[in-house]
């Protein structure tokens, strides 16, 4: 809609439509967080050796918990060790204690913490 208004030459109501789309996703993202009843946000620490394949078993998982990933990052403090920082939305009957006692089952990694 907002491109073919532009196309048309109709630019004040691009404009409009366009700061709408950005209120309206502004406002219920943040809805959304409060609306979220059923689900913690949690971030885990886990300490890993640098090899491939790593973040896919941790993904799977968690997928298998249906544990929705936020955010990945990965930090290299040598070639052999990273550390994997993950937020994560955890559904309020999952055991997020159970899941870090089974990540620390994946081959290569170290340790897990959940980050207080």
């Amino acid at each position: 809609g907002i491109g073919i208004a532009i196309g048309a030459g109709f630019y004040e109501g691009a404009i409009i439509a366009s700061l709408m789309v950005i209120l309206s996703l502004f406002f219920f993202s943040k809805v959304e967080g409060k609306i979220s009843f059923g689900t913690n946000e949690e971030i885990i620490h886990i300490k890993s050796i640098n090899k491939a394949g790593q973040i896919g078993k941790i993904s799977t998982l968690f997928g298998e918990s249906n544990i929705k990933i936020r955010d990945i990052k990965v930090e290299t403090k040598d070639e052999k060790v990273v550390t994997i920082k993950i937020r994560v939305i955890v559904p309020r009957r999952v055991d997020i204690w159970n899941i870090i006692e089974n990540l620390v089952l994946i081959d290569g990694i170290k340790s897990a913490n959940r980050h207080e």
